[in-house]
């Protein structure tokens, strides 16, 4: 099915490139054969005035008729007048014969190459748009793309543009020289005829150096631009200059058709394809690559999504996963996460449209462990996105929290954790789906749950409780920038709550869990990467510690109770205190699956 969408959007695309191309060499056909003819009337007028006509020899004759019969009884009279006298030097100065002949000769090579560019692009579509399978078909169109073909056919259109400007420009220098004989008047006004529209041209061939994002471009433009890549191409003449006779094979490439049959349309139709077969994963990569980037509507993504299973099932695919690996990094679950959070929000879909994206959506995660993980990843990078608030999301996470692979099921504790901080006392999560997540998120069974129905800042407190317990026991490959993102994010939409609201029992459990990060985080025997996990908790934790210890912190706390999540000062062990309020411990000892605590160590609190 991708491979269909694919060969959809690149004929789409590839008809308005070619139409496009089409009007580039029509205006330019036009264009040069309007000049040629101009620069051709001047030169052909300025070369017959520079030769001797029959009425000049005419006039001649008669004159020395005239002077013959005057003369006739002169004793000196020879009997012959002499022959006519050699041509005037021509009126037309030499140096506009020197600019006008190349104008005409690169105007006329202008319309000769618009012609062939009509011809390329038929041949183009031609080779692109065979009747094969959708796969085979997809990886000749990827081929010739990849192959330079449609560069090479854009750069053939801009040098028609560039002899085009060019034997304009030689023209107009030919209007100056052939005013060079007259008088400063006349000299003066040409030239500021002629210069002022070259000062534009000039103008607008700068602007994309100064403003990239400018429309205005010349072919001008590109020679400006290149100037600044005279270094590197320098050095890499020189490179291929040293190569001991290999200079060729520096241009080459070996997997370009040379043969003569190329020639022929037949023949570079099974060329190409071979070829793209030879190429299919690299082809296909592109392929994908291209398709993702092309996709401008909504529709068009739920279909390249509809067809993920697919493709990775397809035997016509060697290693799907290894083909979408780059792109699923980044590029598609962003675009996941972004579809359904347009999908979720807007109005403009009906529930069953909206529902039947989620379930594509969704679909298109599993198929692949290393999709749903940065799916997950780039879902929890936007915390506050509607996607926490879809069922079916979270219930996805939910399953996966048991996965085999440690990094899925790390990320889905964090999407049901900051799913149910988004719940609100009035959702009814005790009559839906929400009720069976909200119990394997807090580890509580359903008479748990049931107690703590009309405490709902209790079911926030103990599920913020349950994810700094994840967070904590990360493993240390985890410390990394990517991960502290959303050690971040989690903890700060979790920590969404008010404290002094919670069950005495839940703020035990709470001051129990600080001491034990407190410890953990002073233990110099643990892993770095573990003691940190506990410094980051509890920097995020304390904006909820301070409120439900307020008046029996000691004298080292006032500098944690005044700095925000990321002043340095919460950085330092020293800042943060260990709990000894007996009120505030439980008398049960630790939660089941908590590090156990020493309580005759903890200091003064």
């Amino acid at each position: 099915m991708l491979f269909s969408l694919y060969n959809e959007k690149a004929a789409e695309y590839d008809q308005k490139l070619a139409e496009n191309w089409r009007e580039d060499a029509q205006g330019v056909m036009l264009l040069s054969g309007l000049l040629a003819a101009t620069v051709a009337t001047f030169l052909s007028q300025s070369y017959l005035t520079s030769q001797t006509s029959s009425q000049d020899v005419a006039a001649y004759y008669l004159n020395q008729i005239y002077q013959l019969q005057a003369n006739s009884s002169s004793s000196n009279f020879d009997g012959a007048p002499p022959p006519p006298p050699p041509p005037k030097p021509a009126p037309v100065p030499t140096v506009a014969f020197l600019l006008w002949f190349p104008s005409l000769v690169l105007s006329l090579v202008a319309a000769v190459f618009a012609t062939l560019v009509q011809e390329w692009i038929r041949r183009y579509l031609v080779l692109t748009q065979p009747r094969f399978s959708p796969h085979r078909r997809a990886r000749i169109r990827a081929c010739m793309a990849q192959e330079g073909s449609l560069a090479q056919l854009q750069r053939t259109v801009h040098t028609l543009h560039t002899f085009l400007h060019t034997s304009i420009f030689f023209f107009f220098l030919g209007l100056i020289a052939v005013t060079a004989t007259g008088g400063t008047v006349i000299i003066v006004a040409v030239s500021v005829y002629v210069f002022i529209p070259l000062i534009l041209y000039l103008r607008y061939s700068m602007m994309p150096i100064f403003e990239p994002h400018s429309i205005y471009s010349t072919p001008l433009s590109g020679f400006l631009l290149s100037l600044r890549a005279i270094p590197r191409i320098g050095l890499s003449l020189f490179r291929a200059i040293v190569r001991c006779g290999r200079f060729r094979d520096v241009f080459r490439d070996y997997n370009t058709p040379i043969e003569g049959g190329w020639l022929t349309l037949d023949y570079a139709i099974l060329e190409v394809e071979k070829l793209a077969e030879t190429r299919s994963s690299a082809l296909d990569v592109g392929a994908i690559s291209w398709l993702l980037n092309s996709l401008a509507q909504d529709q068009e993504l739920e279909q390249f999504l509809a067809g993920l299973p697919g493709f990775y099932i397809s035997k016509r695919v060697e290693d799907p996963a290894q083909i979408l690996r780059l792109l699923n990094t980044d590029r598609l679950p962003k675009a996941i996460i972004s579809f359904m959070d347009r999908s979720l929000s807007s109005e403009l879909y009906s529930d069953v449209a909206r529902q039947k994206r989620i379930r594509v959506s969704l679909k298109a995660m599993e198929v692949n462990s290393y999709l749903l993980q940065r799916t997950f990843y780039h879902a929890l990078c936007s915390p506050d996105s509607v996607v926490f608030k879809c069922i079916d999301f979270v219930l996805l996470a939910d399953r996966c929290t048991n996965d085999d692979d440690p990094d899925v099921c790390f990320l889905a504790k964090c999407i049901v954790a900051v799913a149910i901080s988004r719940l609100s006392s009035t959702s009814s999560y005790f009559e839906n789906r929400w009720s069976g997540i909200v119990q394997r998120g807090l580890n509580w069974s359903e008479s748990e749950l049931s107690e703590h129905d009309q405490q709902w800042d209790s079911v926030k407190l103990r599920n913020l409780i349950q994810i700094a317990r994840e967070l904590h026991s990360a493993h240390p490959d985890y410390d990394d920038p990517s991960f502290r993102t959303i050690f971040h994010n989690t903890l700060i939409a979790v920590r969404q709550l008010k404290v002094e609201s919670a069950s005495d029992e839940l703020k035990r459990e709470f001051c129990v869990l600080w001491n034990q990060l407190v410890l953990s985080m002073q233990d110099v025997r643990r892993e770095s990467a573990l003691r940190s996990n506990a410094m980051r908790i509890l920097s995020l934790m304390r904006a909820l510690y301070v409120p439900l210890h307020d008046g029996t912190e000691s004298r080292c706390f006032s500098i944690l109770k005044s700095t925000d999540d990321f002043d340095p000062a919460p950085q330092l062990m020293a800042s943060y205190p260990l709990c000894t309020h007996s009120a505030r411990l439980s008398p049960r000892g630790p939660p089941e699956g908590s590090v156990m605590v020493n309580h005759g160590t903890w200091g003064g609190g």
